[in-house]
């Protein structure tokens, strides 16, 4: 997910484009491009989105089913009134990745309570993903106000740190 992706963006049965997608270093804003060498430009933060759905709850995907397999494709559904987002991978493990991935994403900052979620910040406002493999250095703050940095709290992290570099297989 880091490394990013090229992934079908479908506003409508004829609105289909290519789109470079990229979750970014601070694990929490997905960005877009027309390709990869592109300027990138952010399309949503994870603290906005609701819930993936599979391609098989997308009215509009299902109706795009004679042109690509449902497996390949997936909603992101957005709190508010912002509009689905329908995005078609170009193979079923691309799209399971990118499904689980954000899912997992989006389960934690919902289980976040307020302070967690400023915690992820250093001082300078720069974010420090807190899920970081054993062994890493991650910012906590200090009870008296300072910064320290130590090894990560949460162990569970490794696992999402695994999906989010995850490598699908180079297509000759």
């Amino acid at each position: 997910m880091q490394e990013g992706t090229m992934m079908r963006k479908v506003r409508t049965r004829f609105w289909k484009k290519l789109r470079f997608f990229r979750l970014q270093n601070d694990g929490m804003t997905v960005w877009h491009a027309r390709q990869a060498d592109d300027v990138a430009k952010p399309t949503f933060s994870i603290s906005d989105v609701e819930t993936i759905r599979k391609g098989h709850d997308s009215e509009l995907l299902r109706d795009l089913m004679e042109e690509f397999p449902l497996e390949q494709g997936f909603t992101i559904v957005f709190h508010g009134r912002r509009p689905n987002l329908d995005l078609v991978a170009s193979s079923v493990e691309e799209a399971q990745i990118w499904m689980r991935g954000l899912q997992l994403l989006v389960d934690l900052v919902a289980s976040m309570d307020h302070q967690e979620q400023l915690d992820q910040y250093q001082p300078d406002g720069v974010r420090v993903w807190a899920g970081v493999p054993e062994g890493a250095r991650c910012y906590r703050p200090r009870e008296d106000g300072g910064a320290e940095t130590g090894k990560p709290e949460d162990p569970g992290g490794v696992g999402l740190m695994m999906i989010l570099n995850e490598r699908l297989p180079v297509r000759a």
